[in-house]
């Protein structure tokens, strides 16, 4: 497993694509970050979790630099890095 305990932000990770890639790192062994402005995040990381996942939910616009770097900022203190960032876009 070559993501085995990485450390990977998802952005988007509420729903659609973002929500299927953050399940299927966390089933390859990665520790998931979630950023997204939907709650709903919540639920994909209660379901990583239930499936013997490690995941985290941060509520996050990465529209704006102060939330931004607040999702940094947690991920660093809870993991100790970031290696994997993946952005899902909407309306971009």
């Amino acid at each position: 497993m070559l993501i085995e305990n990485k450390v990977a932000v998802i952005t988007g990770g509420a729903s659609g694509v973002g929500e299927a890639t953050a399940k299927k790192f966390a089933e390859e062994g990665a520790k998931v970050v979630i950023a997204d402005i939907s709650e709903q995040a919540k639920a994909v990381v209660e379901s990583i979790k239930n499936n013997g996942g490690d995941a985290l939910f941060v509520s996050c616009d990465v529209t704006n630099e102060e939330s931004a770097q607040h999702l940094m900022e947690t991920t660093t203190q809870t993991y100790g890095r970031v290696d994997i960032f993946d952005r899902q876009c909407r309306g971009f």
